[in-house]
């Protein structure tokens, strides 16, 4: 066989294993909240939604930026990949502890055990997920992942005729703890005590990897943040279903991309610029596609009507994500997290500032019109970045 299809099939096997791997979950989460829609409410769902942003943000907070960090340190320095995994996850834990404060004054006493467990059994989930990554299991992800995942709707169906928000949880949390077991099996070589010490110079270096991620996760949630704090859970569930789909759609992108991100700092500029046109062109076509699903599943399984300019903004968001999602690597390359961490900075002061003004009066209407044009704002910034970087290069 010819060898560039062998290469070309072996890189699309492997993003196929890493993108179902990923996937698995979000596709459960999409027949959970069915059920809960079903059999329950949409307020239901919102009010779990809304515990979920907290986990999420402190989570990301607590990590750290470990996964690009600690992608990059295994990248170059293989033969320590061991002793810089335990002394990042040592870095990390007084993060969490400090995290785990922050939630119980978010939280009522009555969901905070187990809202506190699951933070935990998520900090640590993540931890594995850049050994994932690096040694490219994900077979074994996948296998954990369906395992995993399938007992949050299983406790659901059990629970389906006396739900609440501390069964939701539950099965949450049953997932989160079944799957730490099966990873720290997995690579319980990783698992050296000896090997957990803390470092200031892994502390210091992986903030700049984690204040771009931060600023980024927030900037792309605004829009869902001000509608948790001014609109009814009811009406946040119905954003989030739509959302979830269209960052679903984003995370398939993503996934082509994450498991050779070691090698995408390798690669030249040159040939990163004609991967960014030929990424952008497929993502044109599957823009339409991915949107097309999203409007059939909505209105045949979730029973709600969007307007049409919902699925086009969302078409035209995945086409902006898969124009700049590659830039970011290429100024994670060169070493400008700074640039990328300023510029969604500005995109979430100019958000922040519209969606209060905006979502109060207009609802989601006016939530995805500031997510959209948030998503111009960075797309047009990280162009003129990428640009420059060419032209200083090119000199």
């Amino acid at each position: 066989m010819n060898p560039f299809i062998v290469k070309i099939w072996k890189r699309l096997s492997i993003a196929s294993l890493y993108g179902a791997s990923q996937s698995i979950n979000n596709l459960i989460r999409f027949f959970t909240s069915w059920l809960i829609f079903q059999y329950d409410s949409p307020n239901l769902w919102g009010a779990f939604i809304k515990i979920n942003l907290a986990i999420q943000l402190i989570s990301m907070i607590t990590g750290l930026g470990q996964r690009d960090y600690v992608l990059k340190l295994f990248s170059f320095d293989p033969q320590n990949t061991h002793s810089n995994w335990g002394a990042n996850m040592a870095t990390r834990l007084p993060i969490l502890f400090l995290g785990l404060i922050g939630l119980f004054f978010f939280l009522d006493s009555e969901l905070f055990i187990l809202s506190a467990l699951w933070l935990v059994a998520h900090h640590l989930n993540n931890s594995f997920q850049v050994i994932v990554l690096y040694e490219r299991d994900f077979k074994f992800a996948l296998f954990v992942e369906i395992i995993a995942g399938l007992l949050l709707p299983l406790v659901v169906f059990f629970y389906i005729k006396d739900l609440s928000l501390q069964v939701i949880i539950l099965g949450v949390l049953l997932g989160m703890v079944f799957k730490m077991g099966l990873f720290s099996l997995r690579y319980n070589s990783f698992l050296n005590l000896k090997l957990f010490v803390f470092s200031s110079a892994h502390l210091k270096e992986s903030t700049t990897y984690f204040l771009p991620s931060l600023i980024g996760t927030v900037q792309s949630r605004v829009d869902t943040y001000f509608i948790a704090a001014y609109l009814e859970n009811s009406t946040l569930a119905y954003y989030n279903i739509f959302m979830s789909f269209l960052n679903f759609s984003y995370n398939l992108m993503n996934f082509t991309i994450a498991p050779f991100i070691k090698n995408l700092y390798r690669m030249k500029l040159s040939s990163l610029k004609k991967l960014q046109i030929s990424f952008a062109l497929i993502a044109l076509l599957f823009s339409v596609i991915a949107m097309g699903s999203t409007k059939v599943m909505i209105e045949n399984y979730y029973q709600y009507d969007l307007p049409n300019s919902f699925y086009l903004v969302g078409s035209l968001s995945i086409l902006t994500f898969s124009l700049y999602i590659l830039i970011i690597n290429k100024l994670f390359k060169v070493g400008k997290q700074k640039a990328v961490a300023l510029t969604a900075f500005i995109a979430l002061l100019f958000q922040a500032v519209m969606s209060y003004l905006v979502i109060p009066l207009y609802h989601l209407s006016g939530a995805l019109f500031v997510y959209f044009i948030g998503q111009l704002l960075v797309t047009a910034i990280f162009l003129v970045l990428d640009n420059k970087l060419g032209q200083s290069k090119a000199q």
